[in-house]
């Protein structure tokens, strides 16, 4: 049950040490919360437990993407959306949201273009779904004040292997940097190179940091834990901030997470990782999202 009980303070409980919780519980919550176990509720700290180490024997496998993303979802969007119709537009910004009384039908670009629907499903951030939403429809919408969590990634390009032989990831501890990834083993790279891709979760506390002091905390946070760290020279460098990744799951919060209907508006239905899924902010949480909220439509006679 939701309470104002952190997950740190819920393990330690439990009997759980500091060293327990800082090299197993920690990396395993930041990387399924993007935050630490001092900052998610017991809840959520319950749920990673439950979900993410009991509810089957693969629980804690990973999937690792060989491609970018653009080129993983491309085949997606024309076989699941182009073959049935659908058109994908990109660069093309939701101005407000089109209707009249309590009901909507459809969606005005930035451009003036008016684009109407039976249903309009909005899969947007928080504080942009907030925006959007009819001015009278705001004040019962709790869910803008969920917190943001920020997500930093430094990829390195290195001139020698650092990675131990075999490995195309690691996870770091006792470090800021929770991963390191091998894109040169996982996309098949110049292999004379090592191209890393380093991710900190978490990152509220580093996202106002300079490019270079990001590459340095980077660097050091490998040479703590790679030995051969020591000898590489460092042949580029890129620093990536999502300063709103995704919603803190701090205590109190499930609350203020929204189911898919919007209480008094019709033709609408939220989605998207923040609503109320029960999961954190994943991307199977996502699509669970999605599917509330076609199921929503359906159920209404959309």
């Amino acid at each position: 049950e939701e309470s104002a009980l952190t997950c740190l303070a819920w393990l330690r409980q439990l009997g759980q040490g500091e060293r327990a919780i800082r090299r197993f519980w920690d990396p395993l919550i930041y990387a399924v919360c993007n935050a630490g176990s001092a900052e998610i509720g017991a809840d959520m700290g319950a749920w990673v437990v439950r979900e993410g180490l009991c509810a089957r024997a693969d629980a804690l496998d990973l999937g690792i993407a060989t491609v970018p993303q653009a080129e993983l979802f491309a085949p997606a969007v024309s076989s699941c959306l182009g073959a049935r119709g659908g058109e994908v537009r990109t660069g093309a910004d939701v101005a407000a949201l089109a209707g009249t009384g309590s009901r909507i039908t459809g969606v005005r670009l930035g451009t003036g273009e008016e684009i109407p629907a039976d249903a309009v499903v909005l899969a947007v951030p928080w504080e942009a779904a907030h925006a959007l939403l009819p001015e009278r429809f705001r004040a019962g919408a709790p869910w803008k004040a969920l917190a943001p969590g920020a997500i930093l990634s430094v990829t390195l390009v290195l001139d020698r292997t650092v990675l131990p032989v075999g490995e195309d990831f690691v996870a770091l501890v006792d470090t800021p940097v929770q991963w390191a990834f091998s894109k040169t083993r996982l996309w098949g790279l110049d292999q004379e190179r090592e191209t890393l891709s380093l991710v900190v979760s978490g990152a509220n506390a580093l996202a106002g940091r300079s490019r270079e002091d990001l590459v340095t905390l980077a660097t050091r946070s490998l040479e703590t834990c790679l030995p051969g760290m020591a000898r590489a020279r460092i042949l580029d460098a890129v620093v990536m901030k999502e300063k709103r990744a995704t919603f803190l799951p701090a205590p109190g919060s499930a609350r203020l997470r929204p189911g898919p209907k919007v209480d008094g508006l019709e033709g609408l239905a939220l989605a998207g990782a923040w609503t109320a899924t029960g999961w954190p902010a994943t991307m199977e949480g996502a699509v669970l999202s999605g599917q509330a909220a076609a199921e929503a439509l359906l159920t209404a006679g959309v």
